[in-house]
C-alpha cells in the first residue's frame, strides 16, 4: 500500500469523507515521538463529517477566522505551508496524539 492509498482510507475511515486530487506537500519528522509524518492536501467530494469511534470530535474550520491549535504544531506547519495568510488563536489544550 502507498502512502496515498493510506491517507484515503484513513480519511474515509475516520472522518467519512471521500477525497479527490489528493497531493502530497512534504514530511515531518516529530522529536518527541520519532515519526514519520507526510501531510497531504486534498479536496473533499462533500462536507458532511461522520466521526469514527477512533475520534472524539472533527469539524470544519472558517479558514477566516483565527485557528484554535498551538503555532508551532506541526499541523500548524501544515496549514501555514497551505495557506501562508492564516492566523492562530492558541489553544487551551494540548494537541491529542492518535497511537500508531
Amino acid at each position: 500500500m502507498t502512502a496515498e492509498k493510506a491517507a484515503l482510507r484513513e480519511v474515509s475511515e475516520e472522518v467519512g469523507l471521500e477525497v479527490i486530487n489528493l497531493e502530497c506537500l512534504r514530511t515531518y519528522i516529530t522529536n518527541v515521538h520519532d515519526l514519520l509524518m507526510i501531510a497531504f492536501r486534498a479536496e473533499a467530494e462533500n462536507t458532511t463529517i461522520k466521526t469514527s469511534q477512533e475520534l472524539e470530535d472533527a469539524k470544519w474550520f472558517d479558514l477566516n477566522q483565527p485557528l484554535p491549535m498551538r503555532p508551532e504544531s506541526i499541523a500548524a506547519r501544515v496549514i501555514k505551508h497551505v495557506f501562508p495568510k492564516i492566523t492562530y488563536k492558541r489553544s487551551k489544550e494540548p494537541e491529542k496524539h492518535l497511537n500508531a
